[in-house]
C-alpha cells in the first residue's frame, strides 16, 4: 500500500507541474510561425502581383494578393513606406509578399528622385490618394488603412496619418506601426550630414483615440532613433496609453544562431524578376552578402522579421475585426513572446519602454 501511494504521488509530482507549465504557455501553441518560418495554412493567398504606378515626382508599387482560397474579405490597405533613400521593393520583398499572402493591398512608397527627400510626405500622400482614386471602393475598404513605416518611412507614416485624419473624404487610419523612426535630422558639429533627409514631424495630436500604435526600436539601434520612437509617443497625446506601446527588441546569440536588431532588422531583401535588381544580377549581389550583412542585416529574414510581421498582423486584426489585441499591445505575454531557438529553449523577449 505504501509503494502504491508512493507511486501515485511521484506521478503526480511529475504530471501536475507540465501541466502548469503546458497552460501557462498554452498560447505558445498557437503561434504561426516558427524558427524556419511560417505555417503555409497562415495564408490565405499563395502569391503576390507588383506593378509600379507612376505620378507627378515619384514612382510607387501597388501590391496585389492572387491566388487567394476565398475571396478577400475587406481588402484592408496597407501603406508601406520605405527606409530613405529606397526606390525599389525588393528591399523588403519578403514583408510585401507576406502581407500579399495575407490577403492585404499594399501600396509601396518609394524615393524617387533624391532630390524629393525633403518634402516626400507630400509626395506619399498624393501616393495615398491617387491609389484610392485607381482602386476605388470597390478593390479597397476605405474603413481598414494601416501605415507602416521604416527609418525616415516610419516618421513620415505618422505625418501621413495626421494628414488623413484632416482629409473628410477618407476615414482615420486604424494601425500605424514606426519602425526606427528618424525625421533626417542629423547634424554634427552644427554641420548637416550630406543626403539627410530633413523634415519634420506634423501635429500628431489629431489622430484618432481608437488607432492603434506600435513604436519598434532595436537595441543596437543609435539614441537618435530611440528619441524619435519616445517623441513620437509623446506627441500623439490623443491616443491612449492602452492603445500604444513602445517595444524594444534585443540583440542575441545562441550556439552558431544570431539575432541583429539593429537599425536595419526590418529589411528582408529578396530579388523580384524584372523589378529592381532581379536574377540577372542575383549572383553578384548574393557574392556581396558574407561582406555586408555581417553589419547591416539587410538580408537575414530570420525570427525578428517573423515577430515584426505577426506583431503588425496582430495589430490591424486588433484595430479591423477587434481581435487579437492582447497579441499586439499592452505588456501581455502574448505581446512578448518571441519564440523558441531551434534547440527548443526560448528566445530573449523583446522589452516594453512604454
Amino acid at each position: 500500500m505504501k509503494l502504491l501511494i508512493l507511486t501515485v504521488f511521484i506521478i503526480f509530482s511529475i504530471l501536475i507541474p507540465c501541466q502548469i507549465v503546458l497552460l501557462n504557455n498554452s498560447y505558445t501553441e498557437n503561434l504561426p510561425y516558427d524558427f524556419d518560418g511560417f505555417n503555409e495554412n497562415y495564408y490565405s493567398c499563395e502569391k503576390m502581383n507588383i506593378r509600379p504606378y507612376i505620378i507627378k515626382g515619384g514612382v510607387y508599387y501597388i501590391v496585389m494578393p492572387k491566388k487567394c482560397k476565398n475571396k478577400v474579405k475587406d481588402n484592408s490597405l496597407v501603406i508601406f513606406i520605405p527606409g530613405w533613400p529606397v526606390m525599389i521593393p525588393d528591399t523588403y520583398f519578403f514583408w510585401l509578399e507576406h502581407l500579399a499572402k495575407r490577403g492585404n493591398i499594399v501600396l509601396y512608397a518609394t524615393y524617387y528622385p533624391f532630390k524629393n527627400s525633403k518634402r516626400y510626405t507630400g509626395i506619399v500622400y498624393s501616393m495615398v490618394i491617387d491609389t484610392l482614386n485607381l482602386l476605388g471602393k470597390k478593390n479597397i475598404n476605405i474603413e481598414n488603412i494601416a501605415i507602416v513605416g521604416h527609418s525616415s518611412g516610419g516618421c513620415i507614416a505618422m505625418n501621413i496619418a495626421s494628414m488623413i485624419s484632416d482629409n473628410k473624404y477618407v476615414p482615420p487610419v486604424k494601425a500605424i506601426m514606426a519602425l526606427e523612426p528618424g525625421n533626417g535630422s542629423y547634424v554634427k558639429d552644427n554641420n548637416l550630414i550630406p543626403f539627410a533627409t530633413g523634415f519634420s514631424l506634423k501635429n500628431l495630436s489629431n489622430l484618432n483615440r481608437d488607432t492603434l500604435l506600435l513604436i519598434l526600436i532595436g537595441e543596437a539601434s543609435t539614441d537618435d532613433f530611440l528619441e524619435n520612437s519616445i517623441n513620437i509617443y509623446d506627441l500623439t497625446k490623443s491616443i491612449p496609453p492602452t492603445n500604444k506601446n513602445i517595444i524594444m527588441f534585443k540583440s542575441v546569440n545562441k550556439d552558431n544562431e544570431k539575432l541583429i536588431a539593429n537599425h536595419f532588422f526590418p529589411v528582408s531583401w529578396g530579388l523580384i524578376p524584372g523589378v529592381g535588381i532581379g536574377e540577372d544580377d542575383a549572383p553578384k549581389m548574393f557574392d556581396l552578402l558574407d561582406i555586408v550583412d555581417g553589419r547591416f542585416n539587410f538580408f537575414d529574414v530570420d525570427i525578428l522579421d517573423y515577430k515584426l510581421w505577426n506583431l503588425f498582423d496582430a495589430l490591424m486584426d486588433a484595430a479591423f475585426y477587434n481581435i487579437r489585441k492582447d497579441d499586439a499591445l499592452g505588456g501581455t505575454d502574448k505581446q512578448t513572446f518571441m519564440g523558441y531557438w531551434p534547440d527548443g529553449s526560448e528566445i530573449d523577449r523583446p522589452v516594453i519602454l512604454k
